[in-house]
């Protein structure tokens, strides 16, 4: 026994010997970056190793980033250190580690190291964001969605700031020739910025309230923009506001209301809200200087006297739906009836407009009144009224809905569906007109008028379920073995079930809900939340072939937003419309970015 155990101190020794040698070669050989931590526990010394390397990389690196120590007017190295920090919980734990424990004193040491050959790796990740976040602003860009091309052209400037080839760095937008990011991002986001027009459009006031609420039109090149999301001062605060299909509103209260004559507003370009997703990018905001502020997003508007006011006219507003219209049906009756429950919404009698409704449609209009302090804006002249079977829409009637504990402000247009008694069966958000537009204009084989009416109709009963909580109209939509699919960025993609191929971005983990989890997870949104609201804009739909079949798969780009929480994603809907009555959800998915070929999942992942 005494034999055993004597060589077996010895192996330990030897082993410990030739163990501590291989990190001396290491750490004395030249070719290694490596830092060294030492404490009672694995984990605070494997942090202070971490720290070590980090500071040992960025003296390595510091000499690339001048131009913005000089910008910045700070440390070089602290700022250095600041941005490498930004790669260490993706990056800089794929280094290399070593572990030796100090039995006689307790302590645990950890060593990292990387090679110096391989130091390119840690950035090279972070290249290829930079220009995937580039060519995404610039495909939005194309389309006309300014918010989105703003957002990514912003994501792609932040992170090229923290990238040691930020100077060099060359991308080719569309057909140019290659430039340079650190100029071409600026100026893309200069540009976007210049070619944007924000004007007064019309005035309401409510002399007992001392409110004004003036309306604004949001023009880019002459063109109505789809969304955009601007702040306003309002004498107090900032307020948060989201335009769309060219309008936002601004408004007033009080001596504000009185006193201003003119009113800041700034256009969002930064959307810091909306990249919690990308850990990468969050930490990188969070933890390095910004780029410079752009002066271009910064618009004083001149707000009219009392005068002014008093002669302002309603303009003509932007017809929706058009290619669905249907101009003989009795419009005189639908327009009175919508014009009394615009009265009763504004002088809060609400209680005697029940006789308009159906049970279930009553319903929803209570909801939607207490969605919020709800405003209805000055009507247009052009109320469409559209009539597809037994069923009359009257849209769209904007309203502006804000809440007491947010500064959060958003503008619907109010969609009022009548059965073929005359009574209002049900209340929905529009779909922005890009959206619309781009299901009403599908060759005419692709589906009947009435057919793109239900599919318009169903969106826009989704959306505005979210937006006015209906957890048991949501619940009797998801088929009950619905495949629902939340994305989360982790590792790998890998598939949930036979029923689909492998999905396309190895970025994202794709993880499978049981239509009970999602209930009970929306359940909690719900419930913790003053407020949800989704906005849909430019939207691609395909058809199963066979025309008998009224399945469709619908992709869709979705923004979200709640009290406390705010994203941007793609959604991708299978929808059974044949039973119109009580259509059904087989797939839902989403995910926060397009996959590395541009797509987002959609018809071609599935098994039918």
């Amino acid at each position: 026994m005494k034999v055993f155990f004597t060589l077996l101190l010895l192996f330990l020794y030897c082993s410990t010997g030739v163990f501590s040698q291989e990190i001396q070669e290491i750490l004395q050989s030249g070719n290694f970056i490596w830092g060294r931590g030492e404490a009672i526990t694995y984990q605070k010394a494997d942090k202070m190793a971490l720290d070590d390397l980090i500071s040992k990389i960025s003296v390595e690196v510091q000499s690339d980033f001048v131009n913005m120590v000089v910008e910045e007017n700070d440390s070089i190295l602290e700022y250095t250190k600041a941005v490498v920090r930004t790669y260490s919980n993706i990056h800089l734990y794929w280094s290399e580690s070593k572990v030796e424990e100090d039995e006689s004193q307790g302590l645990t040491r950890v060593y990292r190291f990387i090679k110096k050959d391989n130091l390119h790796k840690i950035f090279d990740d972070r290249k290829t964001k930079i220009i995937d976040y580039a060519k995404t602003g610039y495909e939005a860009e194309t389309e006309l969605r300014l918010d989105d091309a703003l957002r990514n052209y912003y994501w792609a400037l932040v992170l090229l700031r923290s990238h040691p080839e930020h100077g060099s760095l060359k991308f080719k937008l569309g057909d140019h020739t290659e430039v340079l990011l650190s100029t071409r991002l600026y100026d893309k986001i200069n540009q976007l910025l210049s070619n944007l027009d924000i004007s007064i459009y019309q005035v309401m006031e409510d002399k007992d309230k001392n409110v004004k609420t003036f309306t604004i039109k949001i023009d880019y090149d002459g063109k109505p923009i789809e969304g955009l999301d601007y702040q306003y001062f309002s004498g107090n605060n900032y307020t948060e506001a989201r335009g769309k299909d060219g309008f936002g509103v601004i408004e007033l209260f009080g001596a504000s209301a009185e006193s201003l004559d003119k009113i800041r507003v700034l256009v969002e370009y930064q959307y810091t809200n909306k990249c919690e997703w990308d850990s990468e990018l969050s930490s990188v905001i969070n933890n390095t200087p910004p780029p410079p502020f752009f002066r271009k997003s910064e618009y004083w508007l001149r707000l009219p006297d009392r005068e002014s006011i008093t002669g302002m006219k309603s303009k003509k507003a932007h017809i929706t739906y058009q290619t669905l219209q249907d101009n003989n049906i009795r419009k005189k009756d639908y327009r009175k009836t919508v014009n009394d429950i615009i009265e009763g919404i504004q002088t809060g009698n609400v209680q005697s407009l029940e006789h308009f409704f159906t049970w279930e449609g009553y319903e929803m209009f209570i909801k939607l009144v207490h969605n919020g302090n709800v405003k209805v804006l000055p009507l247009t002249d052009t109320m469409s009224i559209i009539e597809v079977n037994d069923e009359v829409m009257v849209r769209s009637v904007p309203m502006l809905f804000a809440f007491q504990n947010n500064t959060k402000k958003f503008l619907e247009n109010v969609v009022f569906i009548f059965n073929k008694d005359q009574k209002i069966d049900a209340i929905s958000f529009a779909l922005s007109d890009k959206a619309i537009g781009d299901i009403a204009n599908m060759p005419e084989r692709w589906g009947s008028v009435e057919e793109k009416y239900q599919l318009i109709k169903f969106m826009e009963y989704y959306k505005t379920a979210y937006s006015l909580k209906r957890l048991d109209y949501i619940e009797s939509i998801f088929a009950d073995d619905a495949l629902i699919i939340v994305g989360h960025v982790l590792e790998k993609a890998e598939p949930i079930d036979g029923m689909y191929m492998k999905l396309g971005n190895d970025q994202v983990k794709y993880i499978r809900r049981t239509k009970k989890e999602y209930m009970e997870s929306l359940r909690k949104v719900f419930i913790s939340n003053e407020f949800v609201n989704i906005q849909f804009e430019g939207s691609d739909v395909e058809r199963i072939n066979d025309p008998s079949d009224k399945l469709y798969g619908i992709q869709i780009e979705q923004h979200y937003y709640s009290a406390n929480y705010a994203d941007k994603g793609f959604l991708f809907l299978l929808i059974d419309l044949n039973d119109t009555m009580n259509p059904k959800i087989y797939v839902r998915s989403w995910q926060p970015q397009k996959n590395p070929n541009g797509s987002i999942i959609g018809l071609s992942d599935f098994h039918f």
